[in-house]
């Protein structure tokens, strides 16, 4: 069925992981959308978080979004899980 489909939000689900950041670059905007997670506790130090969970915000049509999950961190990068959360309208779009 013909539609549109508009990211709202990213959640990743992660275990014995470091810092990362999701990245949403959106078609006809200059700026991105970054939501970091920091692993590091109170001194600073980085370490691994055992289990968690991140919202990030992705605000975009799913056609002409990209999402990237970027880490440069020295502890590695675990996902478990990601979910994707929109709005699908069955209504032809004035876009194409």
């Amino acid at each position: 069925m013909e539609g549109v489909l508009n990211l709202k939000t990213l959640t990743v689900r992660h275990t014995n992981t470091g810092a990362y950041t999701v990245q949403a670059i959106r078609r006809g905007r200059s700026t991105t959308l970054n939501t970091t997670f920091s692993a590091t506790n109170l001194e600073g130090l980085i370490y691994i978080q055992p289990d968690g969970v991140l919202a990030a915000k992705i605000f975009g049509f799913a056609e002409s979004t990209v999402v990237k999950i970027l880490s440069d961190s020295p502890a590695p990068c675990n996902i478990t899980q990601l979910e994707f959360r929109g709005i699908y309208s069955r209504k032809n779009s004035s876009l194409r």
